[in-house]
């Protein structure tokens, strides 16, 4: 089976595909705050906003109605359920508008969740449909974590966990509100921060605080520079098992989220790895959160890109040429709940 190209549809070429930002974050971690700053940036004026927010009256489009013309509020409950196919039907009939002239020209949307939204089923209907596959492309996931209350919400919330998982940049906010403690404020942010680092060590992790907030932050989740490889991946730390053809070691952990992952010394046919990624998702579901990385195929000059949320798997993206000419291949997994060597297993047999 040939590798599908990355990005191709039914649709004319001609018709570039319009970026979306999901923003998440948990209750009073700064996600309008953020936002509000974000739409003052260059190359951010012409952006339609999508606010979801629990209840029957929303407040969020009014504070954001001074930064942006452009505000959509979708009510009566929460964007990752029972408004999901709500959000779907905005972005069709957006699309519409938008080639017909029926409304004046965006360059992206950014959708803002409430912050009790689990991303997952939000990014699965995004790119389960068909029609908004061909016309949107998810540009990156953006997760605001509150340096007061993050580490409490991160043990008894598994929104938050679910939220911080999906992410590809994660901003600690509110660092300007720490007080001084025993360990002082940066030692407290720094404890945060290297939690969120063992639960999604993929993400981009950033501090922002109101009204600072630069262009060149935003440019760093472009979509062709967010796989990183973590240093602590790179010089196989972490209790690395020598376990051929594949290797899998483990970060430190969450009571409930464990990270994990499988290094490749070997290449890959594409319709192996894509059946072994059928599997896991099949046996294990909405316990897998994430799972991201790059892999070795049989043809491609430069590594592969692939990612999964929440049981869908992206779209494959070939990259021109290997990061500094090692081939290391690898997929880092966010799972609830599933242990270490279940993770590997579909892996481990289809390659070998």
């Amino acid at each position: 089976m040939t590798m599908p190209e990355a990005g191709t549809s039914k649709v004319s070429k001609a018709i570039r595909k319009i970026p979306i930002t999901l923003l998440t974050g948990f209750l009073g971690s700064g996600k309008t705050t953020l936002l509000r700053r974000m739409l003052t940036l260059p190359g951010w004026n012409e952006t339609v906003v999508l606010v979801n927010e629990l209840g029957e009256v929303g407040l969020d489009h009014h504070l954001l109605g001074t930064a942006s013309d452009a505000v959509m509020l979708m009510e009566n409950g929460c964007i990752c359920c029972s408004v999901r196919d709500d959000l779907i039907g905005v972005l069709e009939e957006l699309f519409w508008k938008r080639l017909h002239r029926q409304m004046p020209y965006f360059k992206r949307v950014v959708v803002e969740t409430t912050g009790l939204a689990d991303p997952g089923p939000i990014v699965r209907a995004l790119l389960s449909h068909s029609l908004i596959a061909e016309r949107y492309a998810l540009d990156s996931v953006l997760c605001t974590v509150d340096a007061l209350a993050g580490a409490a919400q991160l043990a008894s919330q598994p929104e938050s966990l679910a939220q911080v998982a999906a992410a590809d940049m994660l901003l600690v906010t509110k660092t300007d509100c720490m007080v001084g403690s025993s360990g002082g404020k940066d030692g407290a942010v720094q404890e945060l921060e290297t939690a969120l680092h063992a639960l999604n060590p993929l993400a981009l992790l950033r501090r922002s605080v109101p009204g600072e907030l630069s262009p060149q932050l935003l440019d760093e989740i472009d979509a062709r520079d967010r796989l990183r490889v973590p240093a602590d991946l790179e010089t196989g730390e972490a209790g690395e098992q020598n376990v051929a053809p594949s290797a899998l070691f483990r970060y430190r952990h969450h009571d409930r989220v464990q990270t994990t992952t499988l290094r490749f010394a070997r290449q890959w046919q594409w319709d192996a790895f894509e059946a072994a990624m059928r599997a896991t998702l099949e046996r294990h579901g909405d316990r897998i959160l994430r799972i991201k990385g790059w892999l070795d195929v049989a043809g491609e000059s430069g590594p592969v890109v692939v990612q999964a949320v929440g049981g869908t798997m992206f779209a494959p993206e070939k990259l021109a040429a290997w990061p500094e000419g090692r081939r290391n291949a690898f997929l880092v997994c966010i799972t609830a709940g599933v242990p270490p060597d279940a993770v590997g297993a579909a892996f481990h047999s289809h390659l070998a």
